[in-house]
């Protein structure tokens, strides 16, 4: 029992460490500057991230989630050694200690082959907790009234983007098209900020890399994408990002030409 409480504080300790860590990431590349340049409003499609872009965390929903949850313990004596593995490394990578991303999809595919149902349960009941940046919704939806095409590229898993859309459908309706993590494959390969993720997005679309404008948090994915010739724009704030966008001319005349 001495173990599980330990095991609880730690959970606990952790989110507050990831608090504690974004708190940081809001003063981090300061002295970023954007390489991108202006480009022709045909065929444009705005492919957004979604965590830390669109949506932002809660922290204390999660330590109100965590503390309350009915199920911890039963959690707790469920986990083998390579689900705590995967576990440390996905938290890990949360509070900026691990490169390697590990994706939720990847730890609710670990815990299904463990029988821990109520690690999926407590996993997307976090996942599910972020609340929307409404200064960012509003370029969304300033863009969408443009008749710009609006895609999503994340690594939220299939399983709890299924559950999450649906909780902001007036959000999502904006969006005509998700790249995101299958349910059954979560390859490394097919995540950001690896190549495969950006290339098989521009394979499906056939659209050529300058047509797309990426915006995401994380700069490994900004110089992945880049590296693919994607206009990519590095998310510090929505007021940074409506200056990208009148710097690439997106947010002043109406298309005739829409996607």
């Amino acid at each position: 029992m001495h173990f599980l409480i330990l095991i609880t504080l730690l959970i606990i300790v952790t989110i507050v460490s990831i608090c504690i860590y974004h708190l940081y990431k809001k003063n981090a590349h300061k002295n970023f500057t954007s390489t991108t340049t202006n480009i022709p409003q045909n065929n444009i499609i705005i492919l957004w991230d979604i965590h830390g872009v669109l949506f932002e965390k809660s922290i204390i929903r999660w330590l109100r989630l965590i503390v309350t949850y009915p199920h911890i313990f039963t959690m707790i004596k469920r986990l083998d050694k390579k689900t705590i593995h995967i576990l440390a490394k996905h938290i890990g990578k949360k509070i900026g200690i691990v490169k390697e991303e590990i994706t939720n999809q990847e730890l609710i595919n670990c815990a299904k082959y463990n029988n821990n149902q109520a690690l999926i349960d407590l996993t997307i009941r976090i996942s599910c907790a972020y609340k929307p940046k409404n200064a960012t919704i509003a370029l969304v939806k300033k863009l969408h009234a443009l008749g710009y095409a609006q895609h999503i590229g994340s690594n939220i898993g299939q399983a709890i983007f299924e559950l999450f859309a649906p909780q902001h459908p007036t959000i999502f309706n904006y969006f005509s098209y998700a790249h995101i993590i299958n349910t059954q494959d979560s390859s490394t390969k097919m995540k950001k900020p690896n190549k495969e993720f950006f290339l098989s997005y521009l394979a499906i679309h056939k659209k050529k890399p300058g047509q797309i404008v990426f915006i995401d948090d994380r700069w490994a994915n900004i110089k992945t994408a880049r590296l693919c010739g994607i206009q990519a724009i590095y998310f510090k704030d929505s007021a940074q990002l409506k200056k990208e966008f009148e710097r690439l001319g997106l947010l002043f005349e109406k298309k005739n030409n829409l996607i």
